[in-house]
């Protein structure tokens, strides 16, 4: 089995969006489970909001596990989100290497999957090429690098790669990272669209192949593909595969009184 698993870092300003995302994932699945899961809380995220994230998680995933990284903030001057995800980021690859085993899904809060096959593909397209990393590739500037969007499949022994680079500062360490490590190693995909969805609008521009879109922090792709129904398995046509039933188990009728009867009923009869 293709296993990889879902990395899913916990912020005090995301952990709402996170709770929504995995509901989403939940539904998504026609109401089953699906896959490990590793939720990474930062240290700050309030006890309450933990629990709630674990029940969702409890519907959503067959298995998962927990962990809280050491803050670099306090409730009163807390890190920014970028420095925290970063942080996060390093927890969660160390916990990869050491515990888990396998490659992994970094699933920021704000991704919204598309379809209810939308980890089976990620996970074959991550099989099925040979590089340690895969994702979309970015390149903010024309004469800039070109990154690796942190939405992404990592090699379960990531964090070798990624300690390797020493930032200055933690905003920027993912940067850094992707643009000297990841991004050389990685192979290219349109799995995963960056994709700000600030309006209805926003969601004509979804790309086809796209199997995750990072940016739907308020969840109006989510709607979109609600009122699609695509969260809920095709209903079955009973009356039509009954009469499709009935027309393939009819009898023929065989009208012995001619000639072309006679001799059909006898071809069957042979038969």
């Amino acid at each position: 089995m293709n296993q990889v698993a879902i990395v899913i870092p916990v912020t005090v300003g995301n952990s709402v969006i996170a709770e929504n995302m995995i509901d989403w994932i939940f539904q998504l699945n026609f109401r089953k489970q699906i896959g490990h899961a590793v939720i990474c809380h930062d240290e700050l995220v309030h006890p309450e909001r933990r629990e709630r994230i674990k029940l969702a998680c409890e519907l959503a995933f067959i298995s998962f596990d927990e962990i809280v990284v050491p803050s670099r903030g306090t409730l009163e001057k807390p890190a920014s989100e970028n420095f925290t995800r970063n942080n996060l980021f390093l927890g969660a690859a160390e916990h990869c290497q050491k515990s888990l085993r396998v490659p992994w899904l970094w699933l920021e809060p704000g991704s919204c999957p598309t379809n209810p096959l939308w980890f089976v593909k990620i996970c074959n397209a991550y099989y099925s090429q040979v590089r340690r990393y895969s994702g979309t590739h970015l390149k903010p500037s024309a004469d800039g690098p070109i990154f690796l969007h942190p939405v992404s499949v990592y090699h379960m022994g990531a964090f070798n790669d990624v300690s390797k680079v020493v930032s200055e500062s933690m905003d920027e360490f993912f940067e850094a990272v992707s643009g000297q490590i990841l991004h050389p190693k990685s192979t290219k995909w349109r799995l995963v669209q960056p994709l700000k969805i600030l309006e209805e609008t926003d969601c004509d521009k979804v790309w086809d192949e796209a199997q995750i879109v990072f940016g739907d922090d308020a969840g109006i792709l989510v709607e979109n593909l609600r009122s699609k129904g695509v969260h809920f398995p095709k209903p079955l046509n009973l009356d039509s595969d009954r009469n499709q039933e009935g027309s393939q188990i009819q009898p023929v009728k065989i009208d012995r009184r001619t000639k072309e009867g006679r001799a059909l009923a006898k071809a069957q009869h042979a038969n």
